[in-house]
């Protein structure tokens, strides 16, 4: 059977590894689709799907001509795999790879504007495995743009297998049922043909050219015989595809009216050939981010929240439930030379719906432009009305110079890795940059941040690097006195400088100017702990993780800090309430958490209990076998390198000297270093100093005697 329009063999071409199909799923998956088509759209479609393995083909056989034919269709559907993004693979390199530039040559062009203004390609993915950080880049840098499939995944804990019509919806992570899965592909396919036609600004098809035309100005019938054929294939298309004709003004549209004004920014791809450009993507994707959290109206999440899906992609669906937004922003970047491509694409979450897409190709000058245009775009699609202040703060440009805008990305790439080597590498970029703009508030602000870290870590003497992140902190609320930030940074000076009450007000003050940044709730909860106060922590937490729903339990983030802090109110329920709304990946993590936090508290039973679930042997032998001897050794070896370092006149922190023997047992020692480090308001002291762990509550007296509350 042909294919619906004129001068393609057929509709729907569908590219499989073979040896994905040995249990014959992908045959059945093409059966139930021709199933649900057939009661989707009212005359059938044409459909390749070969049987027999292309990797039979003989030497003497001419692989591109073979497929040249058939690969002239309007819909690619791959089947993509595990094994399907491999150069050596047929299906990979001589139909997804051959189509795509076949589809880019042809008429009707590969990536069509839809009668409701939004785009689509014309290459529909099936995803059924979830795919390596490697096969991704590959797809992306293959289309030139994120990769957006239609997933049949079926996944639990070590489980990462294509979706069986058999399966319980219940029992799947990614809650997706075969059937729903099968018609959302049927619906995909009548868009994308009812887009081939639709009235549209698309220019690229003649064909859909004369069809506007009729259905602007209506049929005359003393046309030329030119515009008859035109007619008669508007009319074939039509009955083909089942739908009615309408006015172009009558197009079926989005409604963004009932979406939450809620927003997370995807890491973009970074499509440059120099993998090097990686800190550019990064630093785009913050950018845009920082520019759409200035929208008020908007609930925006952190990069901190969103960047763990660079290494650990998940379906745009599975993404909204755990950030608890609405609409999703991806895109990709490409940089070569002075010129820089972005693409950008908003997503509602739970329909896959695409609500705006563009592309912009800049010289790398105007980049600040194209944040701006983004921001508003999206604050338009989803009706936020900015404000005459949030369009000056969208206005204004971080800095005039390229080359200092360049330093400080490096320098921030840099930074997120927080590794002491890699942090004083960051302050390199970020003098340089300053070099080139000495108001570059960003920069300053940076600055700032790597000095104060330097010191809470213990990397460098506090009297060299406290005075230089005061500095930069001051310049940087000079320039901007409203920057959230800024207040943030030199909140984190206060209480670094033992001043808890100052601290606590900045922290107060960054939120309100800026409330989607998550380590600045961490901070302030720890501060209200300082008090005492583990409700009002906990209340502070769970706003935090309004914003960023999704962090792991990993020392330090508002999961952890509000599973501590349920803890030690005695919300033990809650406690593990929270772990099982999290991601089972988190669970043994966070088992860990609590079986240090009860052993902390002296409630050993539950401390065996969890270290047992953590699977964790260490864990296991301390709390249960009562067994410390490996971390005595691991303080023996902490030691020795840190005295090493004292030797060789290097700074080291006396608290983690202190905090070193006592780990070893050897409290007298360990009093004398810490006492040191308190006469000397060393920055790196313990962060929440309200464990009752009975061996260090003496020092932390001590420590609470000296803070300025």
């Amino acid at each position: 059977m042909p294919s619906t329009l004129p001068g393609y063999e057929y509709d729907i071409f569908i590219s499989y590894r073979h040896n994905d199909n040995r249990t014959g799923g992908i045959t059945e998956f093409v059966e139930h689709l021709k199933a649900e088509l057939a009661a989707t759209i009212k005359e059938p479609l044409s459909i390749y799907f070969d049987t027999n393995p292309h990797d039979g083909l003989l030497e003497n056989h001419d692989v591109d001509k073979s497929l040249e034919g058939k690969l002239k269709c309007l819909i690619f559907i791959p089947i993509i795999s595990q094994t399907y993004c491999d150069p050596k693979s047929f299906a990979w390199q001589h139909e997804f790879v051959a189509f795509n530039k076949l589809a880019k040559a042809d008429q009707l062009g590969r990536d069509i504007k839809l009668g409701n203004g939004n785009v689509a390609s014309r290459i529909l993915p099936i995803k059924i495995h979830e795919l390596d950080a490697q096969d991704t880049a590959t797809i992306a840098t293959e289309i030139g743009g994120v990769l957006r499939a239609i997933e049949f995944i079926y996944k639990e804990p070590g489980v990462n297998r294509p979706l069986k019509i058999t399966d319980e919806r219940s029992h799947n992570q990614n809650q997706t049922d075969y059937g729903n899965q099968i018609n959302k592909v049927a619906n995909a396919i009548k868009e994308l043909l009812h887009g081939l036609v639709q009235p549209s600004t698309n220019e690229v098809n003649p064909q859909r050219k004369q069809i506007e035309e009729l259905r602007s100005k209506g049929v005359n019938h003393s046309r030329t015989r030119k515009l008859k054929w035109a007619v008669a294939l508007a009319a074939m298309l039509m009955a083909a595809l089942g739908y009615y004709y309408v006015s172009s003004s009558d197009a079926t549209k989005i409604s963004t009216s009932d979406i939450e004004k809620s927003v997370a920014v995807l890491p973009f791809v970074n499509m440059s050939s120099d993998k090097e450009q990686e800190y550019f993507s990064d630093g785009l994707t913050e950018d845009i981010i920082t520019q759409l959290a200035k929208i008020k109206s908007l609930k925006v999440t952190s990069r901190t929240s969103t960047m763990q899906y660079k290494e650990n992609p998940k379906s745009l669906k599975e993404v909204g439930i755990e950030l608890g937004v609405a609409t999703i922003l991806e895109g990709s970047v490409q940089r070569a030379g002075d010129q820089v491509r972005i693409t950008a694409q908003l997503i509602r979450a739970d329909t896959d719906e695409h609500l705006w897409a563009e592309s912009y190709d800049r010289p790398i000058k105007d980049i600040f432009s194209v944040q701006r245009e983004v921001a508003t775009a999206i604050a338009n699609v989803l009706k936020s009305t900015l404000s005459v202040n949030e369009i000056q703060l969208l206005k204004r440009l971080p800095t005039n110079s390229t080359i200092a805008y360049d330093h400080f990305l490096k320098g921030k790439f840099l930074m997120e890795k927080r590794e002491k080597e890699e942090m004083a590498n960051a302050i390199i970029f970020f003098e340089k940059a300053l070099k080139e703009d000495s108001i570059f508030v960003d920069a300053i602000s940076a600055l700032a941040n790597a000095y104060l870290l330097f010191s809470s870590r213990g990397w460098e003497d506090p009297k060299i690097a406290m005075p230089l992140a005061e500095k930069y902190i001051n310049k940087a609320l000079r320039l901007t006195p409203e920057s959230g930030p800024a207040h943030a940074s030199l909140g984190f000076f206060l209480r670094l400088s033992y001043n808890l009450k100052g601290a606590e007000e900045e922290f107060r003050k960054s939120i309100a100017l800026e409330p989607n940044q998550n380590n600045v709730y961490g901070w302030l909860g720890i501060t209200r702990i300082n008090y005492g106060d583990h409700e009002d922590a906990i209340n502070i937490y769970k706003q935090g993780l309004s914003y960023n729903p999704d962090l792991s339990f990993v020392s330090g983030t508002l999961k952890t800090l509000l599973l501590n802090s349920l803890v030690m109110t005695g919300k033990d329920t809650d406690a593990l309430a929270l772990i099982n709304k999290s991601n089972p990946r988190d669970w043994p993590a966070a088992f860990v958490m609590l079986a240090n936090q009860y052993g902390d508290i002296g409630n050993r039973p539950m401390a065996i209990s969890f270290a047992e679930k953590s699977g964790d042997q260490i864990l296991i032998s301390l709390y249960r076998d009562n067994d410390s001897t490996l971390f005595r050794n691991s303080a023996s070896k902490r030691i020795e390198q840190l005295e090493e370092q004292l030797k060789n006149g290097e700074y080291i922190s006396m608290f983690d000297l202190g905090n070193a023997y006592f780990d070893m047992g050897k409290k007298a020692k360990a009093f004398v270093y810490l006492q040191k480090a308190i006469d000397a308001r060393d920055p790196h002291f313990p962060p929440t100093l309200g464990s009752t762990d009975s061996g260090r509550e003496e020092i932390r007296k001590k420590i609470r005697a000296v803070i300025q509350y």
